[in-house]
């Protein structure tokens, strides 16, 4: 069996940086276009179609949904790396003052 491989052209740095910027700024563009045709909507006193006003609260609850899965997974990062104390170490540890009670009764040899 003779298999063919296509050969993968991967891109310089510098240019993949410029695709990305490309394609972000026309995500950008079509946003902008799509709030201002809302704006005109809402403006003109046009409701919105069921599907529209269907589509419109999943991505709403989608983008909420998505941040607070973020920012919990930074918290958590966070504290693995040292950089935010884990919630609720006050219970765990013991407070300031019985420390230091414990390490002056020890006897230092």
């Amino acid at each position: 069996m003779n298999l063919q491989y296509h050969k993968v052209q991967r891109l310089p740095c510098a240019e993949s940086v410029l695709v990305q910027a490309r394609e972000r700024m026309r995500m950008v563009a079509s946003a902008k276009r799509s709030r201002a045709l809302e704006e005109k909507r809402r403006q003109a006193g046009i409701p919105l179609a069921k599907d529209d006003a269907v589509t419109k609260i999943q991505s709403m609850l989608r983008g909420h949904l998505w941040r607070s899965r973020t920012r919990r997974e930074a918290n958590q990062e966070q504290v693995f790396i040292g950089m935010k104390p884990q919630v609720g170490w006050k219970r765990r540890m013991p407070p300031p003052t019985a420390a230091v009670t414990c390490l002056s009764t020890r006897h230092l040899v």
